[in-house]
């Protein structure tokens, strides 16, 4: 979150502690906010460029992956595909997404 700290109290006050018998829907609402919190605003055009490369790197590893899928499964229509390929294919394009998104962690501010 950005803000200008005039109205952001709400959003940056501290989560409030657990109560038994509460849904689970709140909880985990509760539960997934996060904030960063610093003065330095320098690091604001850092964080704009790192989101536009995470979206860029998911696209990138849905595409990978519906590729492998639609390989494995045209080549399963032809009956060219085993159960052995699809599951090395699956697991290959698994190790290929990770791999590909842990570049992110390289870049640093």
């Amino acid at each position: 979150m950005v803000g200008d700290g005039v109205n952001d109290a709400p959003a940056l006050a501290p989560p409030r502690q657990r109560r038994p018998g509460r849904d689970l829907q709140r909880r985990r609402r509760r539960n997934g906010r996060r904030r960063l919190m610093a003065d330095d605003l320098t690091a604001l055009p850092w964080l704009v460029r790192h989101s536009r490369r995470t979206i860029a790197r998911i696209e990138q590893n849905i595409a990978l992956a519906l590729t492998a899928k639609g390989i494995v499964l045209v080549l399963a229509a032809l009956g060219y595909a085993s159960l052995a390929l699809a599951i090395a294919a699956d697991v290959g394009t698994t190790l290929l997404v990770i791999a590909n998104a842990m570049r992110l962690l390289r870049d640093r501010q």
